[in-house]
């Protein structure tokens, strides 16, 4: 090969990198586990509709798609696909033992619908960290939980690239190390997919009681106390293990701790309801994981004082605009709210949002304005000479669950929303409170009154149904 050629081959390498690297092949495909031809997927992999939200990390099945593909399915539609630019996908290790958490350098991960870019630039960043992560393509290219999450990332987020991170069984003390490494990376635009099933192959009646147990688990217990749970369901044998991706889901919970992040279940189901099988069982879950609303007694009182001043300048001076002096002690984001408007206990103003990217203070300012002009009233608008009759409620919201049941709710705690034909309705908790309603008479008001439509819509098979808790306060104007 003469000089020249030799000075173009590395002109080549050094702009078109990709061309010397490989790609991890599908290798699952059409072996029983999801197909291979790409017309078939794209029907499976139709989206779900239903209510985005900001999404720090989510929780997927990797089961084969004629088990799982559903419950997947239902937890990848909650995310808004606008905010994900990457993904980390953490997945258990089921074929190799190892004392360093697995990656690998492919340089793009095929599917049948398209490869999936990976960010190697963080790759090797984690590598710098040896004593915790090494390179091991072979043990990546056999190992399940990380592919079947692919088409599905390939399907809702077309243009994100991934970085495919096996977690091998360890020490709280190894996996907190993992985590910090993760975490020290994560950007606003990241989405942390962890990749596992629940109970396996206990009795149908088993699995779900273990479930059950594993989704309370999942939102009230710290990454010590969930690793003990586990240990738990094994050393009892009640079930060969309550998640196979326990490691994974140790690290997501260092990564977000249950005091300051909400792990919300979205959907559940059986091996049983395709294979038909009572005694060997394994369960899917799918969940959420959501920033939780940090509210205290004076973060209450400031954001009612907003809400107030917001209406003085109304009135007063002729608009609001949105920001106020308390903003630096209000900086909570991400968050969902409603500002009500009432006059000796009727609503003149109701206004609100699920999540927003403004900070508290701004919202509440902002949603006072649009209440106090709500379109429901402008033939009888709020006056000034209304507002020393004012009462002014502030409700922050949880992230919302979607529910298959409508009697899944609590009355007094609970606040429901409706989806159907392009619809959204919502009630706040406290309504059925101020109207002495039950469960049904609940979500047969918000059809009826909110949707226009009749009364039992609510049980309509294409009907969605969600609920959320709403931590409410209020104050005389």
């Amino acid at each position: 090969m003469c000089k020249s050629h030799i000075k173009c081959l590395f002109i080549v390498f050094i702009l078109c990198p990709m061309v010397f690297c490989k790609n991890r092949p599908a290798v699952f495909a059409n072996k029983g586990w999801y197909s291979n031809q790409a017309e078939v997927l794209k029907s499976q992999l139709t989206k779900n509709r239903a209510l985005s939200q900001k999404v720090f990390a989510l929780i997927s099945p990797h089961a084969g798609f004629i088990y799982s593909l559903e419950v997947a399915k239902s937890a990848f539609s909650r995310v808004d696909p606008s905010r994900v630019k990457r993904v980390i996908i953490l997945g258990p290790s089921h074929y190799k033992a190892s004392t360093k958490a697995i990656l690998s350098d492919f340089y793009q991960f095929d599917t049948p619908i398209g490869p999936i870019n990976q960010d190697l630039q963080l790759v090797h960043q984690l590598l710098k960290h040896s004593k915790y992560f090494n390179l091991d393509n072979a043990t990546q290219t056999k190992e399940h939980s990380i592919e079947l999450q692919l088409p599905l990332i390939k399907t809702y987020f077309p243009e994100a690239s991934i970085v495919s991170i096996l977690i091998p069984d360890q020490s709280i003390e190894v996996l907190s190390a993992y985590a910090k490494h993760i975490q020290n990376e994560i950007t606003p635009s990241d989405l942390v997919l962890i990749s596992t099933d629940m109970s396996h192959y206990p009795s149908l009646k088993l699995a779900k009681a273990i479930d059950k147990r594993s989704f309370e688990v999942l939102r009230s217990m710290d990454a010590r106390s969930l690793l003990k749970y586990e240990h738990t369901i094994r050393k009892n044998k009640l079930a060969s293990c309550a998640f196979c991706g326990i490691a994974p889901l140790v690290v997501s919970k260092l990564i977000y701790p249950p005091n300051q992040y909400d792990f919300s279940k979205v959907a559940y189901d059986t091996s049983f309801s395709k294979s038909g099988d009572l005694h060997r069982v394994v369960g899917y879950g799918g969940l959420i994981v959501m920033k939780k609303s940090q509210l205290n007694e004076k973060t209450k009182s400031d954001l009612l004082k907003i809400s107030k001043s917001t209406l003085n300048k109304i009135y007063q001076v002729g608009n609001a605009p949105v920001s106020s002096e308390m903003e630096m002690d209000l900086n909570l984001k991400d968050l969902g709210a409603f500002v009500s408007l009432k006059n000796n206990h009727r609503v003149r103003g109701c206004i609100g949002v699920f999540e927003s990217e403004m900070n508290l203070a701004n919202l509440v300012s902002y949603l006072t304005v649009q209440a106090s002009k709500d379109s429901r009233f402008v033939s009888n608008p709020i006056t000034k000479s209304e507002l020393a009759s004012l009462e002014i409620e502030i409700s922050v919201l949880s992230p919302i669950n979607a529910i298959s049941d409508y009697r899944d709710i609590v009355i007094g705690s609970d606040g429901i929303i409706v989806e159907l034909d392009g619809q959204r309705a919502v009630f706040l908790p406290q309504v059925a409170i101020e109207n002495n309603w039950g469960k049904k008479e609940f979500w047969q008001y918000l059809c009826k009154s909110k949707l226009s439509k009749q009364k039992d819509a609510y049980l309509l098979k294409r009907a969605k149904l969600y609920k959320f808790t709403a931590t409410v306060f209020s104050r005389d104007y």
